[in-house]
This record gives C-alpha cells, structure tokens and sequence, in this order.
C-alpha cells in the first residue's frame, strides 16, 4: 500500500470534479487564506470556512466566479462587498458587529476603497491572487487575469 500526502495526488485526480465543486474548493482556499491574513494582523472575526456563515461562503463563491469571469479587481472586490453590505443594513462603524441583538450592524470597512487601510486593501489582494492560482490548479478557465495593484 502506498501513503501519499495532499501533494502528492493521483494524476488526474481533479478530473471526476464538477467544475462547481472546483470552484467551492477555490472559494475555501481563498477564503482560508484571508483568514489567516486577518489573524497576523489580530483580527480573529472571520471563522474558517467550515464554521462560516453560509452568507460569508456564498459571497466568497460569487467573489470566485466574478474572477473567473474576468475585468475584476481588488477595487471592484470591494466595491462588492461594500454593497453587499450595505444591502444588509451595515453601516460604518469603528467596531465591527455583526449581531443585530447586540446593536446596528457596523463595520469599519464600510467606507470607498481608497479610505480603506493598506491591511483592508491587500485582503481583496489576496482573495483574487489565491483565486487565480487555485482556479489554474483545478483546471478552471480564468477569462483575463484581472488587476491586482491595491495602492
């Protein structure tokens, strides 16, 4: 019996998955990633991607797919997210509260990219970069590389 580890798949291993199950194993990386990338810099509110809220791994997924459709950016990202948010009721706030019991739902993200702190801007960075890599890993056609300066 042969052991292999994580690296070391079968050949051919990505072919029985359906190009939706790909595209939720991209959204889980990227997602995984910016999870760790918060936590360098202290910020332990994002869950991992099996304890996250559907609504977090739905909108990780849709922020996948507008990747692979091509002229997105961290920028674009955001502006996404930002609206995505706003649908929801958020409002700027200093502190991030995501329970509506506990007060108005606030975030200090909820405000135009460029106001965004350098640490914010390289998350939406960092989801697109992991994006692209993972989707060429799996095989998923990526329709034009998108923009990824943050400054």
């Amino acid at each position: 019996m042969t052991c292999r580890t994580s690296n070391q798949r079968k050949a051919g291993s990505h072919a029985q998955v359906t190009d939706e199950e790909k595209i939720q194993r991209v959204a889980r990386a990227a997602h995984n990633t910016v999870v760790t990338y918060c936590k360098t810099h202290g910020d332990y509110s994002i869950k991992e991607w099996e304890d996250a809220e559907p609504w977090q791994r739905e909108s990780t997924i849709t922020m996948v797919k507008n990747t692979l459709e091509g002229n997105f950016s961290p920028a674009k990202e955001h502006e996404r997210w930002l609206a995505e948010k706003t649908e929801k009721g958020y409002i700027y706030g200093a502190v991030k509260n995501d329970d509506a019991s506990k007060g108005p739902l606030t975030n200090p993200n909820i405000k135009p990219y460029k106001e965004l702190p350098i640490v914010q801007r390289m998350k939406d960075t960092i989801l697109i970069a992991v994006t692209i890599g993972a989707a060429a890993h799996y095989g998923l056609p990526i329709v034009k590389t998108p923009e990824l300066a943050f400054a």
